[in-house]
């Protein structure tokens, strides 16, 4: 008989084998992480030892983690500190209009880059 041919009850036999084979496949995952989960519990005596552990084990994480922000957010500061005493921002007015600077006199060869956007009156047109 082919498989459409196949009475109801041996379609439905053979689906119910093939959610046995499943759910059995699943159980022996289970029991597995159940005897994993048993064999790291036989490290401590008692139950409340290993949830201390854990607990231990979750706050040195929490430090190790707040310890590294901490580091890191210092060596931003440090590289802020560095750098922006550097950089230098320079105007000019004159009668309380703010002028750009064209030419700068130095000694070191610098090249400097910048762009007028300015409108007269503040008006696009």
């Amino acid at each position: 008989m082919s498989e459409n041919k196949k009475p109801w009850n041996e379609k439905l036999k053979l689906v119910l084998n093939e959610l046995e084979d499943k759910i059995g496949a699943e159980s022996e995952g289970t029991a597995r992480n159940r005897r994993i989960h048993r064999t790291q519990q036989k490290k401590y005596e008692t139950k409340a030892e290993w949830k201390k552990a854990a607990f231990k084990q979750e706050v040195l994480l929490h430090i190790v983690m707040s310890a590294a922000f901490l580091l890191t957010t210092v060596a931003l500061l440090q590289g802020i500190v560095k750098v922006l005493p550097e950089s230098i921002t320079v105007s000019s007015s004159v009668n309380g209009r703010e002028l750009p600077i064209y030419c700068v006199e130095t000694d070191k060869k610098q090249i400097a880059l910048s762009f007028d956007a300015a409108c007269g009156g503040g008006q696009l047109r």
